[in-house]
């Protein structure tokens, strides 16, 4: 493993760790200490960064985690409450790091000022003192490990007191085991012990495997000190082997005899193994899977017209192939919510404080999954949703208790996976939306018209936040007010497929749901047309296909509609009339079908006079032309070269239900 690989992995296992820090240090603060669980999953997160930054050289990085587990520990023992104070110097550690990874991204210098949190640390944990009366050495990590190709200097061996020998396996599911051993070696050296024996060459580290034992000649500290160590390492397993000669560092053999269980029997074998892939590369093969869709549904056409039956059967197999490689693909590509959730808890904390409001963030539906490439574009819309509830929507707490509410407001992040779709909300139960109010600022910013004012609804009223420019704050401040927010999430939302939709009750409270697909790539389909233009329908909305009769199909107040159950009465719609299609005369629309499609928002049958395929398709983005459009989700590219309107089913739904236009 050359030194770039251990960079990349230091990065991103430091990142994870970040990630998770910040909301479990938020939640510490709120539970006030009383978990020792969460202490410990903290703990043990800094315990990591300290080991791995003390491997990679970074001694002020080592030392200012190490003065964040000594906060820890009175935090734990009962000497400190994580108020405010505290939990500011804790996250206050976090943005440090991550400013050490954006430099480090950057090729920069990781250089990050520390001494400021070191001293406020030793402060609040009142172990000034006792950090003073220690050795340099003991100080911080002053010599951190560095491994030279062949093997490394070597230490003193002599035989004496406070050498205890200890057999170390690396855990069978270990991704990186020199990693490991890295990150133990730097934790013994930064607590003021040694490693007797030679030092640990490159060679030596790198031909380490899961399921193997080091043993490990220590000098200094006490059994019950390295025991501590040892058990803060993830993925290793330990005993005392005082039996063992020492005078060696490290050696590695199979230890699976007498630390409990065996090795792998063949053909079962339980590590979990892992290749690190940019996402690039997923990228690429992402659309290399999509070429593929493509023309394997050319060469299908072209054997239709020759009707070569040995050539479609064969056609027929390489789909399943192809099937096959695109689940797998879309699965590389699928990551939880939580991993974006994760720092929201901070926002919320901080931008509460400095508004002096009470806020209490419910997260749920972390476990999520959506495509990267959404979750990459969804934080600048969930950041200003959360700070528009926060800065609009939560009062403060002398207002909440005159309405008679509870004076801590309540902001929810709640994520639901449905049919293909995954809806993220983004509630509270504030003030709500005034809409008298907002009406009279749309009319004085020439927005709409007074006589337009008058005939808008209160659905059409809310819309009027999504306008460029508009602001319902009187006042500009550093968290919003600029009128450049709902307008930029509605967009970019769009932009990745989905639609924004907002709910809101006067004095209640507000709900912002941002609809996302899971990809963005490829979905299957129903290919349809109706009056000779064809469009594609997503299979995840199909409730069913069903064959019209006149005794179920009526007319009222100037609508169809089509009795489908004996107490189910739904809307039926011509597609092309939908989409206000120009078709000829000579091409008249005469369905004899209907497909019932369903939403969240309700049903609706489109009537079709063909059905021609169910077939995975490639989304591809509306041109700018039809952007603006609603009720369509995309195009795709039919066989024959054409372009395939695809249809937003939910938002046909929306639309014809509130009888509203496309």
């Amino acid at each position: 493993m050359d030194e770039e690989e251990v960079r990349e992995i230091f990065l991103q296992e430091t990142q994870e760790n970040v990630e998770k820090l910040g909301s479990w240090i938020v939640e510490l603060e709120r539970d006030g200490g009383m978990r020792e669980d969460l202490i410990d999953r903290i703990f043990r997160s800094f315990h990591t960064i300290k080991g791995m930054s003390a491997s990679m050289g970074l001694e002020s990085v080592s030392r200012m985690t190490h003065s964040m587990e000594e906060l820890l520990s009175r935090i734990r023992e009962g000497h400190l409450e994580p108020d405010a104070n505290v939990t500011d110097i804790l996250l206050g550690s976090i943005d440090r790091l991550e400013r050490m990874i954006s430099l480090m991204e950057s090729g920069a210098s990781p250089d990050i000022e520390v001494e400021d949190l070191i001293d406020k640390a030793k402060r609040f944990a009142r172990f000034e003192s006792d950090i003073e009366q220690r050795n340099p050495e003991e100080k911080g990590i002053k010599h951190p490990v560095r491994v030279d190709e062949e093997g490394g200097e070597s230490r003193d061996t002599s035989d004496g007191d406070g050498i205890s020998n200890w057999e170390i396996m690396i855990e069978s599911d270990c991704q990186f085991p020199s990693i490991r051993m890295l990150q133990l070696i730097s934790s013994i050296n930064g607590a003021g012990m040694e490693i007797a024996g030679s030092r640990p060459g490159k060679k030596e580290l790198d031909s380490l495997k899961p399921g193997e034992r080091a043993i490990l000649s220590i000098r200094g500290g006490d059994v019950e000190a390295v025991e501590a160590i040892l058990g803060s390492i993830g993925e290793i397993k330990y005993r005392k082997a005082s039996d063992l000669e020492h005078g060696t560092s490290l050696r590695s053999e199979n230890m699976y005899k007498g630390m409990g269980g065996g090795p792998p029997q063949p053909g079962k074998r339980t590590r979990n193994e892992y290749v690190r892939i940019h996402v690039g590369k997923l990228d690429s093969l992402m659309k290399l899977v999509g070429e593929l869709i493509i023309e394997e549904g050319n060469i299908r056409e072209i054997a239709k017209r020759i009707e070569e039956r040995e050539l479609t059967d064969r056609l027929t197999a390489l789909k399943r192939t192809i099937n096959e490689i695109q689940e797998i693909v879309l699965s590389t590509r699928l990551m939880p919510l939580e991993t974006h959730f994760s720092r929201f808890p901070r926002l919320v904390r901080d931008l509460s404080r400095e508004l002096g409001k009470e806020v209490d963030l419910q997260i749920e539906g972390g476990d999520v999954e959506l495509d990267r490439r959404i979750l990459e574009n969804l934080g600048d819309p969930l950041v200003h949703l959360l700070r528009n509830s926060l800065d609009h929507g939560i009062e403060p707490p002398e207002v909440r208790r005159s309405a008679g509410k509870s004076p801590r407001g309540r902001i929810s992040l709640r994520a639901v996976k449905n049919r293909g779709q995954v809806k993220i909300e983004v509630s509270d139960d504030g003030r709500g939306i005034d809409t008298r109010s907002l009406i009279d600022r749309a009319v004085k910013k020439g927005l709409v018209t007074i006589e337009r004012a008058r005939n808008m609804d209160e659905a059409s009223i809310e819309e009027l936040i999504f306008q460029p420019g508009f602001s319902t704050a009187d006042n500009v401040s550093e968290i919003s007010g600029r009128g450049v927010g709902m307008d930029v999430v509605r967009s970019s939302v769009e932009s990745m497929g989905g639609r924004v939709e907002i709910h809101s009750t006067m004095g209640k409270g507000t709900v912002v749901s941002l609809v996302l697909p899971l990809t963005l790539s490829i979905i299957g389909a129903l290919i349809v047309s109706c009056s000779g233009t064809r469009f594609a329908l997503p299979l995840n909305s199909i409730e069913k296909i069903v064959r019209l009769s006149r005794d179920k199909v009526f007319e009222t107040e100037g609508r169809m509609m089509m009795m489908d159950m004996p107490n189910d009465v739904i809307p039926v719609h011509r597609l092309p009339e939908l989409f206000d299609t120009k078709r000829e005369e000579t091409m008249p629309c005469d369905p004899e079908m209907g497909v019932i499609m369903e939403s969240e928002s309700g049903k609706i049958c489109l009537l079709v006079e063909r059905i021609f395929e169910r077939r995975d398709i490639v989304v591809k983005p509306l041109g700018k032309s039809l952007r603006w459009r609603s009720g369509l989700a995309g195009s795709t590219i039919a066989d024959d070269g054409s372009v395939v309107m695809i249809v937003d089913p939910s938002s046909i739904v929306g639309a014809v239900s509130g009888g509203a236009d496309l």
